[in-house]
C-alpha cells in the first residue's frame, strides 16, 4: 500500500514539473517578426493600396506595436500617400498589413522604390525578412482623351538671312490644363545653334513652358546674318520624349514639326545690269591710261518718278560694282582722274576730277542757288548702295532691294566763297579729295530705302527716303524728309 502511495506521488509530480516548465516556455519566448514578401511591384496608377504584410511566428497574447523606417527613391505625397511608421499586431491575430497606395504622377520617369526595415523590439524578434522593397512602376501612358500637343504650321518656313528675322514657332493644346507643362524639344539640321541663329524665350533643357489655363506657347529663332552668299540651311524642331501623361503629341507629319530654311542664294546681275555691254571704259589713271580694275565697274541707266508715275533718264548715269566681300550687293565706285592739257577748255588743265556715280540723285535735293559740288558727279562712296534679297531658292531672279540706313555725304559751297572762281585750284590742292577741301563745308543727308528687282524685267526699282537738317534741302511740306523712286535698267 505504501509502495502504490508513492509511486502516485512521483507521478503527480512530474506532471506539476512539466506543466510549470510549459507555462515558463510561454513566458519566454518572444515571437519572430517578417515580411511576408522580400520584394512587390505596383502600378503607379494603381487605384486600390498594395497590401505588405508583417507576420508573426506565434500568435501574440497581446497587442503588439511594430515599427519600421521607410526609404526609397519615392517621395512621399509625390509617389505614394504617406504611413505612419509603425503598424499594430493585434492580439490574437496571425498578421499586420502596411498599405503603400500610390499616386499617379502625370511626370514621365524612372521607376521609384519603397523600402521597408522593420526595427527592433523588446517585445519581439526579427527574422530574415526583415525588410521587403517595393517597386512602383511608373506609368508613361496618357488617357486616350488626353489633350493633344501639336506645332501650329508656320506661315512662312523661308527666311532670307540678310534680314534677319526672329521667327516664332508656336506650340498648341487643344484642352487647357490646370497646370504648368513643359514640352520638350528636339533641334536638327545643318543650321546650327549660335551661329545660324539664336534660341529666345526656351529654357535651357529645351523646354518650353505652356502655362496653365493657356492653350498655346511660343518661342523665337532669331536668325543670323554672317555674309555667307549662297547659304541653304535648315533647321527643323520636334518633340521629344513626351515628359507628362498630362498629354499625347499628335500623329499627323504636318504638325509634328516645325522646319525653317534659311537662304541667301546668289543673285546673278551679269544678265542684266552687270553684263559686259555696259562695263564703264573711261576711267584712266594720271596718264590717261585705263585702270586695272575696268572690268568690275558698270554703268547702269538710271530713272527717276515723275508725278503720274512715269520713268525718266536722269542725264548722268551712276557707276556702280559688287560688293567684294557681300556678292549680292551693289557698291558705288568713285574715281579721282587727272585731265590734262588736251582738254578742250584752256581753263580745264591740270586739274583732278572726282568721278562719283550720282546713284540716289542727291545733287537735285538742294535748290538751285546752293552749289553742292563733288568736282564732278556726286553721290555715295559706300559699299552698301544696295543688297539684293531672294526670299524663294527656288527662284532668285525675283526678290526685295533693301537700301540700307546710312548716311551720305555731300559738300557745299558757302556764300563767302565765290566757287566758280576757285573750283579748279581747290582740285589741285586736293587732287581731287573733295573731302580735303578747306573751301567746301560736309552736309550729311540721312537715307534709308527698299524696293523690288526682277531679272526678267530688267529692273530694280526703289524708294529712297532722305533726311537732312540743311537750309536748301528740298524738303516735303515744310520738313526736313524727302523721297524719291528709282528704276535702274541696263544701260545698253
Amino acid at each position: 500500500m505504501k509502495t502504490k502511495f508513492f509511486n502516485l506521488s512521483l507521478l503527480l509530480w512530474a506532471v506539476f514539473a512539466m506543466t510549470s516548465c510549459k507555462n515558463d516556455e510561454d513566458v519566454t519566448t518572444l515571437p519572430t517578426l517578417s515580411f511576408e514578401q522580400e520584394a512587390y511591384s505596383t502600378l503607379e496608377n494603381e487605384t486600390s493600396a498594395l497590401q505588405v504584410k508583417v507576420i508573426p511566428s506565434v500568435e501574440v497574447r497581446e497587442n503588439t506595436e511594430v515599427s519600421f523606417t521607410v526609404s526609397g527613391t519615392a517621395v512621399a505625397e509625390e509617389h505614394f500617400v504617406s504611413i505612419e511608421t509603425k503598424v499594430t499586431l493585434e492580439a490574437g491575430e496571425k498578421e499586420a498589413t502596411i498599405f503603400i497606395q500610390p499616386i499617379n504622377n502625370p511626370v514621365i520617369d524612372e521607376d521609384k522604390t519603397v523600402s521597408l526595415k522593420l526595427a527592433q523590439s523588446e517585445t519581439y524578434t526579427l527574422g530574415d525578412m526583415s525588410a521587403t522593397e517595393i517597386v512602383i512602376k511608373d506609368n508613361t501612358s496618357a488617357a486616350s482623351d488626353a489633350p493633344v500637343v501639336q506645332f501650329v504650321p508656320l506661315e512662312q518656313t523661308v527666311t532670307n538671312a540678310y534680314l534677319k528675322q526672329a521667327i516664332t514657332v508656336k506650340v498648341g493644346i487643344s484642352e487647357a490644363l490646370d497646370h504648368d507643362i513643359q514640352i520638350p524639344l528636339t533641334f536638327s539640321g545643318d543650321a546650327e545653334n549660335g551661329i545660324d541663329f539664336d534660341l529666345v524665350d526656351i529654357n535651357q533643357d529645351n523646354t518650353i513652358t505652356l502655362a496653365q489655363g493657356e492653350i498655346e506657347t511660343s518661342f523665337n529663332v532669331q536668325v543670323k546674318f554672317h555674309q555667307e552668299v549662297g547659304l541653304d540651311k535648315m533647321f527643323e524642331v520636334t518633340f521629344g520624349a513626351p515628359t507628362s501623361t498630362d498629354y499625347v503629341f499628335a500623329t499627323e507629319e504636318n504638325i509634328t514639326k516645325a522646319s525653317v530654311n534659311i537662304i541667301d542664294p546668289k543673285v546673278d546681275f551679269t544678265t542684266v545690269w552687270l553684263k559686259p555691254e555696259n562695263l564703264f571704259l573711261y576711267l584712266f589713271d594720271d596718264q590717261k591710261q585705263h585702270i586695272v580694275d575696268q572690268d568690275s565697274i558698270f554703268q547702269v541707266k538710271q530713272q527717276y518718278q515723275k508725278e503720274g508715275g512715269s520713268f525718266s533718264n536722269r542725264s548722268l548715269f551712276p557707276y556702280v560694282k559688287v560688293n567684294s566681300e557681300d556678292e549680292n550687293m551693289w557698291a558705288s565706285h568713285k574715281h579721282i582722274y587727272f585731265k590734262g592739257v588736251e582738254w578742250y577748255d584752256e581753263s580745264e588743265k591740270q586739274r583732278y576730277d572726282n568721278q562719283l556715280g550720282n546713284i540716289f540723285g542727291v545733287k537735285n535735293l538742294f535748290s538751285k542757288t546752293s552749289y553742292i559740288e563733288g568736282y564732278g558727279q556726286t553721290g555715295a562712296s559706300t559699299d552698301s548702295m544696295m543688297r539684293f534679297v531672294a526670299l524663294d531658292k527656288a527662284n532668285t531672279a525675283q526678290g526685295i532691294v533693301i537700301v540700307p540706313e546710312q548716311d551720305l555725304i555731300v559738300y557745299k559751297s558757302p556764300e563767302s566763297v565765290v566757287w566758280n572762281d576757285i573750283k579748279y585750284e581747290d582740285s589741285r590742292l586736293t587732287k581731287g579729295d573733295v573731302s580735303k577741301s578747306t573751301n567746301l563745308n560736309e552736309i550729311k543727308i540721312h537715307i534709308t530705302g527698299e524696293g523690288t528687282y526682277d531679272v526678267n524685267t530688267g529692273e530694280v526699282i526703289v524708294t529712297i527716303s532722305y533726311e537732312c537738317e540743311d537750309a536748301d534741302f528740298i524738303a516735303e511740306n515744310g520738313g526736313n524728309t524727302h523721297k524719291e523712286v528709282f528704276k535702274y535698267i541696263s544701260n545698253k
